[in-house]
């Protein structure tokens, strides 16, 4: 599976939609929508009125970004 950055990178500037995300992802539809949730939160991407997504400036660094099981974002 690709990483946040390699995915973003292949998608570029422009908006993009969920299914192009879950491409670049190699990730299934619905992982793909728990994975563009987890980027928009932790500032990497941004919805756009219409449902599409587009990348921020800000890209994740390897050890930023969250991994399942960690909790270190919860305040409790």
């Amino acid at each position: 599976m690709a990483s946040w950055s390699a995915a973003l990178a292949r998608l570029g500037h422009d908006p993009f939609a969920i299914h192009q995300l879950a491409s670049c992802l190699g990730k299934r539809y619905d992982e793909a929508l728990v994975e563009a949730l987890r980027m928009e939160l932790f500032g990497a991407i941004a919805r756009l009125p219409d449902g599409r997504y587009e990348r921020l400036e800000r890209l994740p660094e390897a050890d930023d970004a969250p991994r399942r099981g960690d909790h270190r974002d919860r305040p409790f």
